[in-house]
């Protein structure tokens, strides 16, 4: 049997450019192109 693991954004940003998001938790940073 699984359990769910709750994570919790603490910031988001987009790059000057718009091409990059990007988005923080604790521990966890997430990179992602916007095409």
């Amino acid at each position: 049997m699984g359990y769910l693991v709750y994570s919790y954004v603490n910031s988001v940003a987009f790059s000057p450019d718009g091409q990059t998001l990007t988005s923080s938790s604790d521990k966890i940073i997430k990179i992602w192109r916007c095409d």
